[in-house]
């Protein structure tokens, strides 16, 4: 790197350092003398010419450089070496030809006396570095733009100090204060009053992570007007520490729209069931359809119990008159452009066949392409019947018009009168029939109808509608020969006959039923007024419901905790004491504790379970479950109790090859249940055996499962108190452990998987009990759950050799024995004890332990606080935690997953599950996350 000097110059010592130091770097380091002669440079400069270190000694800037760079770097040589002082700057550099900019820093290098020799240089390429902070300024210049400028209001509240800390111009003018007004406030008080505690508890729930409950939320702005916003929140980590981010969406306007929307959707399906008039949809693109709940009835379905398709309208629509409609559709489809469609046919229904008129629209797109088909349906089966009913009893016309109740006129439109009465006629109207046959209808009634309308006019309106083929009823006004006004119910209908126009009328004296009518819109004004009242009482009584249920929700799951936490220490200690056990009086004391801690233990699960259930806030998750795995998992487990007393199971699950959609974690608790049934009441040396058919029904193909036994059966007095809770026949003098709630549980796990269970039984004849399940594709079937790790997978002295340090973090020093008490079965393992959060983060850190058991519910802090603090800190971030927890509801190991732990166990501790998580971990070392 260095030119040969004399022993005597001033810059040898000097040179010989900046070699030793520099020559490796990634920058670019020169030395030139006052002349500007290259004295010193690193390869990382020669590589810039491509040269070897030495092929630079020696020459100046003119021999490297083109002449006006040269000129530039010699200038600023001589300035910084005149200035005594360093200097930074950016400069163009020209590197194999590329030009570029670099950052360059000069030195001057002085002597003892301060006089200057020579000079240091070290630059590095920032041309991209410069690129990225123009285009970061360019950026923050349009993110403040899009602030300043959006639509939607945009604030920042500090959730350490509880203040707003920005808040944008939108949103400002949504509020309706000024900015510095507005960061005045606590967050809380942009909310009305009564909503400002719930609203303080969802800021509190998203600090924990709870995303889900961004929704449409209620504001008050500074003149004290409510208005509706949609809120997206988000938690953000700014200078001032964790903040909210939440962009705010005044949806007050749709909201309004939307309420009116739904009522008028409410009014159109009570228009459409009063005219038994339904309506469709169909996305020709697609394929989807959609039905209003009229038309669901008109084809026989109760509404939204079947999807709407083309194969549902084959299947319902009379095989004789679905190839002509079919014909129809595919005209239309091949025309390429809209049309009209206009169907008539038979449906087969359950309560039997119905004729429907079916009036529609297909669309198509300008290229052509079929969009839509739209329209209305009406059941016309009634017309038709009537329509024939004419056409066969033309003859007895005569007849049937003298026998008939009503007044029955004949109308000849081209005649403008009447030409044919009945004695019915003759009495209503007050006239002989010679004088009647004269008349019109319009001489017959008062000028106008109630409606305003001219009678003369409306009269020949409604004929002629009869004259179009149609049977129209409506109410009419007519006057008697005395003068009184008669409200009447008009029948109209048009008679065949040749070369004449001819209408019937069917005219009802309706006097009594208007009088009912007007009564009955009284009664019912009363009777809405009552109905409110009602209403008003009832939704409070439901509100004191819920609240009573949601304390019962909260008590048991406050006994959960509590119930759990001693069950832990006394199944523990009896899992540790059956492991080392030596007496087989000692094991069998043992076993007793292990047996009656375990039913304990089920009967708080079932308790809650059946709790969760009736409450409403049980759900399941269903998938596409293969069941033959998961009956062959069932069967395992109970086989050491079946052959505790003598009873057959099957050796295997019979070939049941179907998937069902199920919940796989509750299908397995529902088909427990009954096995364990199956054996516990059976007799001695009996046989439980399975059998499996599809079944088809109106909802589809299901699967029935049947468990049969061999027991004393059931009558039918004992079968109707089956499924209710606590309810357990005779098993309390049969010495038969259980709840009495297990087959409640298992009824309602079934219907919330959109099944059925039962029984069918004889007294003396032994049980079948039998589950339906909604049938899935077999190509949609996914591997059962896997068996939960038991005793006897673990290996007592499976425990690899080497070193292993854990730490338990748990405030309960009998838990913290216990733990210990398990560890000390694996010789090598450390447990690090801490009895509050501090003590254990602080462990952590020290000690990095190959495994942390973290209990949840800690003082100070819970168990996911410590976590977040754990990963947070660079030296436990890798560390492997477990969470340790009396909690152990489905939601609770959902969120200790999502909040990150790596396992959850849940009290009481299963030993040979703990001393499995023991013996995989890697030793000597932590494991890699």
């Amino acid at each position: 790197m260095t030119q040969d000097l004399s022993d005597d110059h001033p810059l040898r010592d000097t040179l010989a350092s900046y070699a030793a130091l520099v020559d490796h770097i990634p920058q670019s380091v020169f030395i030139k003398n006052t002349q500007g002669v290259y004295l010193a440079a690193n390869r990382q400069y020669a590589a810039c010419f491509g040269l070897e270190t030495t092929a630079l000694l020696g020459q100046d800037d003119y021999a490297l450089y083109p002449r006006e760079l040269a000129e530039k770097y010699r200038a600023d040589d001589a300035r910084v070496m005149a200035g005594g002082r360093p200097e930074a700057f950016d400069e163009r550099h020209l590197e194999q030809g590329r030009e570029t900019v670099v950052h360059t820093i000069k030195t001057p290098i002085l002597d003892g006396g301060g006089r200057a020799i020579g000079i240091c240089g070290i630059f590095w390429e920032v041309a991209e570095q410069r690129e990225l902070e123009r285009r970061l300024t360019d950026s923050e210049a349009k993110l403040r733009a899009i602030y300043d400028k959006a639509q939607e209001g945009i604030l920042v509240a500090s959730l350490d100090v509880g203040r707003l800390l920005m808040a944008n111009p939108a949103c400002c003018r949504m509020l309706g204060y000024e900015a510095a007004e507005l960061l005045a406030l606590d967050p809380a008080e942009l909310h009305p009053p009564e909503t400002r505690a719930w609203v303080r508890k969802l800021i509190g729930r998203m600090e924990q992570g709870d995303y889900s409950l961004a929704q449409e939320l209620a504001f008050q702005r500074k003149n004290g007007e409510i208005f509706y916003a949609d809120v997206s929140p988000m938690l953000v980590t700014l200078a001032e520490g964790p903040c909210l981010l939440a962009v705010l969406r005044d949806v007050t306007e749709k909201r309004r729209a939307t309420e009116q929307l739904a009522r008028s959707e409410a009014l159109l399906a009570e228009a459409q069931t009063l005219a038994q008039i339904g309506n469709w949809n169909v996305d020709l693109r697609s394929g989807q359809s959609s039905w209003s709940d009229e038309e669901y009835r008109l084809f026989g379905f109760a509404p939204g119990s079947v999807q709407p398709s083309a194969a549902l309208f084959k299947q319902v629509v009379h095989p004789e008159d679905y190839e002509a409609v079919e014909a129809q559709l595919a005209a239309l489809l091949a025309a390429g452009h809209d049309g009209h469609y206009h169907a008539e046919f038979r449906v087969l229904r359950p309560d039997g066949e119905r004729v429907l008129e079916e009036v529609g629209e297909v669309k198509f797109d300008p290229q052509g392409r079929p969009l839509r088909m739209f329209g209305t349906t009406m059941d016309v089966t009634e017309r038709r019947r009537a329509a024939q009913a004419l056409a066969d009893s033309e003859q007895r016309f005569r007849l049937q018009i003298e026998l008939a109740p009503e007044a029955i006129v004949v109308f000849d439109l081209d005649a403008g009168r009447f030409i044919e009465v009945n004695e019915n006629a003759l009495r209503l109207f007050g006239l002989p029939r010679e004088e009647l046959v004269r008349r019109s209808p319009a001489e017959l009634s008062p000028p106008r109808q109630p409606d305003g309308r001219p009678s003369d006019l409306s009269a020949m309106g409604w004929m002629l509608r009869a004259l179009d083929g149609g049977q129209p009823v409506f109410e009419w006004l007519h006057r008697h020969a005395s003068g009184r006004e008669i409200p009447c119910e008009v029948r109209l209908v048009r008679m065949p006959a040749s070369g004449q126009r001819l209408v019937r009328g069917s005219i009802t004296d309706i006097s009594d039923r208007k009088l009912a009518e007007t009564r009955l819109r009284q009664l019912n004004e009363e009777l809405e007024q009552r109905v409110t009242q009602r209403t008003a009482e009832l939704t409070r009584a439901k509100q004191e419901a819920e609240r009573a249920n949601a304390a019962k929700s909260d008590f048991l799951s406050r006994m959960s905790h509590e119930l759990r936490t001693p069950l832990n220490a006394i199944l523990g200690f009896g899992q540790l004491m059956a492991l080392q056990s030596r007496e087989p009086a000692t094991g069998d004391y043992v076993q007793e504790i292990l047996k009656a801690g375990q039913h304990l233990l089920e009967l708080i699960n079932e308790v809650l379970d059946l709790a969760r259930i009736e409450s409403g806030k049980f759900s399941v998750a269903r998938e596409t479950v293969a069941l033959a795995p998961v009956l062959a998992d069932c069967l395992s487990l109970l086989r050491p109790q079946a052959q505790a007393r003598e009873i057959q199971l099957p050796a295997e699950t019979l070939g049941v090859e179907q998937q069902v959609w199920a919940d796989p974690v509750r299908l397995k608790q529902v088909l427990l249940n009954l096995l364990s049934n199956a054996v516990k009441y059976n007799r001695p040396r009996g046989r439980v055996s399975l059998a499996s058919r599809v079944v088809e029904d109106r909802h589809g193909a299901r699967l029935r499962l049947t468990v049969a036994d061999q027991g004393p059966g059931l009558s039918p007095a004992q079968m109707a108190r089956l499924f209710v809770p606590f309810e357990r026949l005779d098993a309390d003098r049969a010495a038969i452990e259980g709840t009495g709630i297990g087959l409640a549980i298992a009824k309602r796990l079934v219907e919330l998987m959109e099944g059925r269970v039962g029984v069918d039984s004889r007294p003396g004849e032994g049980c079948e009990f039998w589950v339906e399940l909604p049938l899935a594709p077999p190509a949609q079937a996914l591997p059962a759950p896997q068996p939960a790790l038991t005793a006897s997978a673990c290996d007592a002295d499976g425990a690899a050799n080497g070193a292993l340090s854990l730490l338990c973090i748990e405030d309960n020093p009998a838990n913290l024995l216990l733990v210990e008490s398990i560890l000390a079965l694996r010789p090598g393992v450390e447990l690090l004890k801490a009895l509050g959060p501090a003590q254990g983060l602080s462990l952590a850190r020290e000690r990095a332990p190959a495994l942390v058991l973290l209990d949840i519910n800690l003082p100070e802090m819970d168990g996911y606080e410590v976590l977040r603090r754990l990963r947070a800190d660079p030296a436990t971030r890798a560390l492997p935690v477990v969470a340790v927890s009396a909690n152990a509801k489905a939601e609770d190991l959902a969120r200790g997953r999502a909040a990150g732990f790596d396992d959850y166990l849940t009290k009481p501790l299963d030993v040979a599950r703990l001393l499995a998580l023991v013996d995989a971990l890697p030793r000597g070392a932590v494991a890699a996350r």
